[in-house]
């Protein structure tokens, strides 16, 4: 595993969510996978700093979830993906959502192919739909106008 202190392309800082709150109770199993993903991440595709920080907070926060449950990350099934999205559904957007899967889809081939698990549990996963590009500025528009490109 690469030196963080001497290569620092992630961020050391403690994972915090959106809201706020850090996340401390990820099984120590459950940090050191995280870390070898984000280490193969960084050395096999150069993915940036904050890119690698997102990665990072989105599978700390599924482990702690997990833990929480009492369950490991390398115990994953689709059912507990299914259950982590169905609870953060409400407060999360599609664009979010599809970030997450993919996130996980990412580090469950990963673990696949490093032989840390035996089936990938995102086959089945699907993303979430989005409305049409641009949907969500219509109400910008000025009735009986048309939107003009800047």
């Amino acid at each position: 595993m690469l030196d963080r202190n001497t290569m620092n392309y992630h961020a050391a800082l403690p994972c915090q969510t959106a809201k706020g709150f850090f996340v401390t109770s990820v099984p120590p199993q459950g940090d050191a996978l995280i870390d070898a993903f984000i280490d193969a991440l960084w050395l096999e595709e150069g993915l940036a700093k904050n890119t690698l920080a997102a990665y990072r907070r989105d599978l700390t926060l599924y482990a702690a979830w997990l833990a929480a449950r009492g369950r490991l990350l390398t115990e994953t099934s689709e059912i507990d993906l299914n259950a982590y999205f169905g609870e953060q559904h409400a407060a999360t957007k599609a664009t979010t959502a599809n970030r997450r899967l993919t996130v996980f889809k990412r580090y469950f081939l990963w673990a696949l192919r490093e032989r840390i698990i035996t089936a990938d549990p995102t086959l089945k996963l699907q993303a979430a739909k989005q409305g049409p590009a641009g949907a969500q500025n219509l109400d910008r528009i000025p009735s009986g106008g048309l939107a003009v490109g800047a």
